[in-house]
């Protein structure tokens, strides 16, 4: 496994992975934002008058980023049909232009090309965006609500028991966030690389990876960004989006690392002996 891992970082450098990595950030970043519309539209939708909640959004989005992206939805949370109409349409469009993108290269990976009509895939495409946006906005939802579940806990349990479900509170919600992320990439590396023949066990282990690689990435540029970038100097009212976007081509990077050594994978147990 550690010469499949170190084969499939290699491959990602030495290939088209870098280069792919940057359409993929690109698509993302376009995405990102009517996904991040659209939930923004069910919080004010759920809980309306309650704006003071999307402060709470700070803690689901990439480093850098934050204070703009939440001060841009707090101007715009009162209009809750709207943003989720113009969110759920932009969300499909251009996230259905990422899923594209990621069967094209995850096929140049594998040596493999598409088939099948264009409506089919227009329908997987689609599926896919759903697949990916159901479970990021649930799971914002518990952070943006979650507290306030936590406070109830406290009261019907007791204040001693405070600090015991504050810890358990933040354990449950990063195992749960980790779990549904690596479920979201390997339903992403299943159904999105062109004719697989794998099973779901052959998928698990490069999300996984991919999700350790991407949490390593996000701590080290959450560092950078707050000790040692200085954007607001260099870029000015620009800096929230360049920092989204190189964290964006960070995550690519790692989830074509995580493709690839699928595919090495695959490759090994193919020339195994039977």
């Amino acid at each position: 496994m550690s010469r499949a891992l170190l084969r499939a970082v290699i491959s990602s450098l030495r290939g088209g992975s870098l280069l792919h990595a940057q359409a993929v950030a690109f698509l993302m970043f376009v995405a990102f934002f009517p996904a991040l519309i659209f939930l923004a539209g069910v919080v004010a939708l759920v809980a309306p008058g309650w704006e003071d909640l999307l402060q709470d959004f700070r803690l689901v989005l990439p480093p850098g980023s934050r204070r703009a992206v939440v001060d841009s939805l707090l101007q715009i949370s009162g209009r809750s049909s709207e943003l989720l109409l113009a969110g759920a349409l932009g969300t499909i469009m251009l996230g259905s232009q990422l899923m594209f993108s990621l069967n094209r290269i995850f096929g140049s990976i594998y040596g493999r090309e598409e088939q099948g009509g264009f409506w089919w895939k227009q329908l997987r495409a689609v599926a896919m965006v759903l697949v990916t946006i159901i479970p990021w906005v649930a799971v914002s939802l518990l952070v943006v609500f979650g507290k306030y579940l936590r406070s109830w806990l406290v009261q019907e349990l007791g204040v001693g028991f405070a600090r015991p479900v504050r810890i358990l509170w933040t354990m449950g919600y990063y195992a749960l966030a980790f779990l549904t992320a690596t479920l979201v990439l390997a339903a992403l590396y299943f159904f999105l690389t062109p004719n697989h023949r794998h099973g779901w066990h052959d998928v698990l282990p490069g999300a996984a990876l991919a999700m350790f690689l991407w949490w390593i990435v996000t701590s080290g540029f959450g560092f950078y960004v707050s000790r040692v970038a200085i954007y607001n100097v260099l870029y000015g009212g620009f800096a929230a989006a360049i920092g989204l976007l190189i964290w964006m081509y960070l995550s690519a990077v790692v989830i074509l690392i995580g493709a690839q050594f699928n595919h090495e994978m695959a490759q090994v147990r193919d020339s195994s002996p039977s």
